[in-house]
């Protein structure tokens, strides 16, 4: 073999390293959450780059340049809630459980709540629009009823310009969310 002949294939045997090294760490820059810890009945990914703040039953994090927040948690509102309870844990989840993360304040009402899919199961959606520190802020909330008594709700909020700017981000983290 020439050392021309073996230089290419070097070369290209390195080459070929160096793309099974950079999908490797491509397919590892996703940080899964687990709800709850203890028994989980879901996960969803994150960027490695956000910090995560976890305990047992809910979640808080955000993209660090802090203009995207993101909170989740169990609520009491599984497959056989009603159309209240769903209502109720939606409207939580854009007041409460948004201002322990924020000063959020929701101006008006959450809007209609909508029937999607998550994870191939029936899923609730609703947004809203509020306040944080008087910028307009909005908020979107997804139910996931996960059993007959559990619901993941998942909330996020940001300007209308942050949200456009991650709004590829977003939609994968919520593809990302898999019942256990």
């Amino acid at each position: 073999m020439s050392p021309t002949t073996l230089l290419r294939k070097l070369t290209a045997g390195g080459l070929l390293a160096a793309i099974l090294c950079i999908s490797t760490i491509h397919s590892v820059h996703a940080t899964p959450i687990d709800l709850p810890k203890a028994d989980p009945l879901v996960t969803i990914d994150f960027p490695a780059a956000w910090q995560i703040q976890h305990i047992d039953l809910s979640f808080q994090t955000g993209t660090p340049e802090k203009d995207l927040g993101v909170v989740g948690g169990s609520m009491a509102a599984g497959t056989n809630a009603t159309k209240k309870d769903i209502a109720e844990c939606i409207s939580q989840s854009m007041t409460e459980n948004i201002a322990v993360a924020s000063s959020f304040k929701l101006t008006g009402h959450p809007g209609e709540i909508q029937e999607t899919k998550l994870d191939g199961a029936k899923a609730f959606k609703s947004s809203g629009k509020g306040l944080i520190g008087g910028v307009e802020t909005s908020v979107t909330v997804y139910l996931l009823p996960v059993n007959k008594t559990t619901a993941l709700s998942l909330t996020y909020w940001g300007t209308p310009e942050a949200l456009k700017k991650h709004e590829a981000l977003i939609a994968k983290i919520i593809g990302s969310i898999h019942r256990k």
